[in-house]
């Protein structure tokens, strides 16, 4: 390839991945995935106004914060700004995976196509738009796991990348983990399988670097859990016991041990149908010419490495299930990186299947499993939450903000208050009048009355307060209507009961 269109291939993955990523936008219209977009957009506002090591004080990781929050204080606390932050973490995560392809011996257009797949599926596409660290942490993970096997430079690339993913999601972890063992063996060893010169006494020092660099993320969480929340794994408490408040941890253990598992044939099975088919027959075609041995000398070492560390995740991921730590609202985001190694593995399956076959005969059968996966196991086993649509609830807090509200309540029985609270745009001045934490019980209920209201809004100083529509009776017995949209209703208090 010529020096001047060697950028071709990965400008050509970028363009298709923020065509995916505006269709999902404009033409779907795809707002959110839950209130959690919203939460995480507000908590970064907030860390926009006061920066903090750990904005949110939850256990949520502090990373997609200090990236989301730095992009504030820059150019404003808008929810642009919070999506426009998506969209291009979308667009790293595709040239992540370009660079992953590329280290796994795909050609330059190969690649982008495997970037370019692993970027369009559905869930990737949503996720890659989303307010929620899902897309950038998936590819880090996937990149650093395909890095596993690489030069001792490239592994360091790999922990920096889990060290940040690892400050992102707690999936990301068990893959640090395993990274830094596998460079402390080759550290070790002297040598990894795919170098012939062993490694000077600098590139050990740089392996073992790298390694320690990919597990520093959670050593440095757990150390901050230990001094702030007085527990190491305050984290797995939390989430345990938000789940149970929910009822939302599986009842038997059969649900438990196949949940995941499950999830990631459920969530996409056109691309899971299409990889298994592809890996199969390319497998009993290499076994039939070449026995056993073929087969596994066909696998590299970074995909046996990168598949390995990947099979790890999965396992974590059962076993937090099995200990109520697993995440409560789709849970199918956390095998995003599985699915875009999909990708990958279903291009190089592609690939290597040619010389056994015609490629006419391949493009049949990979139609026809995409069909099959599209018209038929979709719509009778595919399994998807519903998402999100909180414009109503953004567009409250706008007006609130355009006609000069000094501070904002709202109160509502769910959590959309902070799709409200995130369109009001000052993280300081607009509050939630009920918590809505399920582990905890509701002392006053502020909806409960107009007496209750009121003495909830004194309490905080507010007059501008929004309620959703169904309370609209109880807010105009207290103040004036002031905007009105979708399910939400804008008051400012009259100052009289």
């Amino acid at each position: 390839m010529k020096p001047s269109a060697r950028g071709l291939p990965l400008g050509g993955a970028l363009l298709f991945k923020l065509a995916i990523g505006l269709l999902a936008l404009f033409g779907e219209g795809f707002h959110a995935v839950s209130d959690d977009d919203f939460a995480r957009v507000f908590i970064a506002q907030g860390f926009a106004a006061a920066p903090s090591l750990d904005p949110s004080g939850t256990s949520w990781l502090p990373f997609p914060f200090w990236l989301t929050g730095s992009a504030m204080v820059a150019f404003g606390k808008s929810l642009l700004v919070a999506r426009v932050v998506a969209v291009l973490c979308g667009l790293v995560s595709t040239a992540l995976l370009y660079a992953a392809a590329r280290q796994l011996r795909l050609s330059p257009w190969r690649a982008a196509f495997g970037a370019g797949l692993g970027s369009a599926f559905p869930y990737a596409a949503y996720l890659g738009v989303a307010t929620v660290p899902e897309s950038l942490c998936a590819a880090s993970i996937v990149a650093a796991c395909v890095f596993a096997s690489g030069s001792p430079r490239l592994r360091l690339c790999g922990g920096v990348l889990l060290c940040s993913a690892c400050l992102s999601r707690y999936e990301a972890w068990p893959v640090a983990l395993g990274f830094a063992l596998l460079c402390t063996w080759d550290a070790l060893r002297g040598r990894s399988r795919t170098n012939t010169e062993p490694f000077s006494k600098p590139q050990r020092a740089l392996l073992l670097g790298s390694g320690a660099l990919a597990v520093s993320g959670s050593a440095w969480w757990m150390l901050h859990g230990l001094y702030a929340q007085g527990s190491a794994t305050f984290f797995v408490d939390r989430v345990a016991a938000y789940r149970r408040a929910i009822g939302a941890a599986p009842e038997s253990l059969w649900a438990r041990l196949s949940g995941y598992p499950l999830g990631f044939l459920r969530g996409e099975p056109e691309l899971v149908l299409v990889a298994l088919v592809v890996s199969a027959w390319l497998s009993f075609s290499i076994w039939r010419k070449q026995g056993f041995s073929g087969v596994r000398s066909s696998v590299s070492q970074p995909w046996r490495r990168a598949a390995a560390l990947l099979l790890l995740m999965l396992l974590s991921l059962i076993y937090g299930d099995l200990r109520d730590g697993a995440p409560t609202h789709h849970s199918e985001r956390a095998v995003l990186a599985l699915w875009m190694f999909t990708a990958l593995l279903e291009v190089r399956a592609l690939e290597l299947l040619v010389p056994f076959t015609t490629k006419a005969r391949v493009l049949l059968v990979a139609l026809s499993c995409l069909l099959l996966g599209q018209f038929i196991l979709r719509p009778w086993y595919a399994r998807r939450d519903s998402f999100i649509n909180r414009r109503a609830a953004v567009a409250t807090g706008a007006a609130a903000k355009s006609q000069g509200a000094d501070k904002l309540a709202v109160a509502t029985d769910d959590f959309g208050f902070y799709a409200v609270c995130v369109g009001f745009e000052a993280p300081d001045a607009c509050f939630s009048l009920r918590d809505n934490d399920p582990r905890k019980k509701l002392k006053a209920d502020p909806l409960g009355s107009v007496s209750a209201l009121r003495k909830a809004l004194d309490a905080k100083g507010a007059r501008w307060f929004a309620l959703p529509v169904k309370y609209r009776e109880l807010g105009e017995r207290l103040g004036s209507v002031r905007f009105v949209t979708g399910g939400w209703v804008l008051f400012e208090a009259n100052g009289t009961d």
